[in-house]
């Protein structure tokens, strides 16, 4: 059975329910926690990396101020390479971050259909979303990014309505745009836009918190958002739920369009 981003009828979500149902099923099914913790690990490795290099270029340039003359010490090429460094460790960490929270969402669409997850069936749902997951996720921090550099509010919206592309990638495997298309309608159409805004602004709180913020955030919204997707993309609660063994024969049988 096809699903169509057209034929979604989204409802509107249980914030006390998103929040604390997914630690319910984290609880239950222990291997959940194997995604979630690759992306925490991989989140504080990079973000060394990140600081490291930043840290790095920051010691150059003051040097530089140090000499008289900021031109002969670092020159365009050497601002130009850590540029490029710290734009590929960020986008490294963006696609491994959805590609764990596609397979969080994979797993917990098997634990709706069959109370169990299995292995060769959640692989299966990745491997065949893996550059529509990649794609949009880049897609999706261009087009916040270009929101928020024109105007804050506009980025934010976007944030909000965009914040649920990889879930909706899985669940409905379909493409880089489609699933953009489906996060925007999961939140206008659900009418779900403050309730996301709730989570985010949780989200922005816990990451204010020293030392730890930044990876509870990724662990924490990992969960709710794919949860909150797959939970309530459906006004009947999932009825689709019933026939995953056929959802799950197509997209081994093929691959969506990026």
């Amino acid at each position: 059975m096809n699903r169509p981003v057209e034929d979604m009828q989204p409802s509107r979500i249980d914030i006390v329910d998103v929040i604390m149902s997914p630690f319910d099923l984290l609880s239950e099914h222990h291997r959940l926690f194997v995604p979630l913790v690759i992306c925490v690990a991989f989140n504080i490795i990079m973000e060394l990396s990140m600081r490291a290099d930043t840290l790095a270029m920051l010691t150059d340039i003051t040097s530089a101020f140090g000499s008289g003359s900021i031109v002969p010490e670092i020159s365009s090429s050497t601002l130009v390479t850590y540029g490029i460094i710290i734009s590929i460790v960020f986008i490294i960490s963006l696609s491994v971050g959805a590609l764990m929270e596609g397979w969080v969402t994979a797993m917990m669409v098997e634990i709706q259909a069959d109370g169990v997850i299995s292995s060769g069936q959640r692989f299966s749902i990745i491997s065949a979303n893996v550059w529509a997951i990649i794609v949009g996720n880049i897609i999706m921090c261009v087009i916040m990014f270009a929101g928020i550099i024109c105007l804050v509010i506009p980025g934010i919206v976007f944030a909000v309505a965009l914040s649920c592309t990889i879930p909706a990638i899985v669940v409905h495997n379909v493409g880089a745009i489609d699933g953009l298309k489906a996060s925007w309608k999961f939140c206008w159409q659900g009418q779900n836009f403050w309730r996301l805004f709730a989570l985010l602004t949780i989200l922005i709180l816990i990451a204010l918190m020293p030392y730890i913020g930044s990876s509870m955030t990724v662990f924490i919204g990992t969960l709710w958002f794919s949860y909150a997707y797959m939970e309530y993309v459906h006004a009947d609660g999932g009825v689709w739920s019933s026939d995953k063994s056929e959802y799950t024969k197509q997209i081994t049988d093929r691959s969506p369009g990026v």
